[in-house]
């Protein structure tokens, strides 16, 4: 359960670093507008967070406790694992022989087939170069149109996004304004201090 704690914590915590940061980024509202309710959103960003990390903590806690009881079969485990080990090898030792013997085979099997197929193979390749070449002709003027046509939008987009980035670039020049006058301020306080 620590960690279910922990994480919901870290997670409000985090749910408030968001909102404020969100919070800095967002467009003041406009002269004469009333500033929007902060508490709201504020709450919401933070409980959401919490619950992120609620959930994230609780699975970490699951996940320690499943740990914890397979640790505890280990010696169990261990016991039969090198009763396992020692058949297996017993085992292997005496179906050695038959795997060489079949190994062997599947080798010689696998070079006819391979020489059997290499003629049709060879043909599917040749095909195939031709098909993607006819296909690469087919799709050339669809694919030049594309690129014309990509070209195009772009420009009206940017021509259309023009006057927002203007606007975003004017509103975050008098932001910096403002943000200096006051640290500029600040250190006059301090200096005077």
């Amino acid at each position: 359960m620590n960690r279910t704690c922990k994480g919901t914590l870290i997670g409000g915590a985090v749910g408030a670093g968001l909102f404020c940061t969100r919070r800095a980024i967002a467009t003041p509202p406009a002269e004469g507008e009333a500033a929007p309710s902060v508490t709201g959103p504020a709450l919401k960003a933070i409980a959401e967070g919490a619950l992120a990390g609620a959930g994230v903590g609780f699975l970490l806690d699951r996940r320690a406790a499943r740990a914890a009881a397979a640790a505890s079969r280990l010696p169990a485990l261990g016991a039969a694992a090198a009763l396992a080990r020692e058949r297996a090898g017993e085992w292997a030792e005496t179906a050695r022989p038959a795997l060489d013997r079949a190994s062997g085979v599947a080798r010689e099997r696998a070079g006819e087939w391979a020489e059997t197929a290499r003629p049709a193979l060879d043909r599917a390749a040749v095909v195939a170069r031709e098909r993607a070449s006819d296909a690469y002709i087919a799709a050339r003027p669809a694919l030049e149109h594309a690129a014309v046509v990509t070209r195009e939008r772009a420009g009206e987009w940017a021509e259309h996004a023009r006057p927002s980035l203007d606007r975003a670039a004017v509103a975050a020049r008098e932001r910096a304004m403002v943000a200096a006058d006051v640290a500029r301020d600040r250190i006059a306080e301090r200096r005077a201090s």
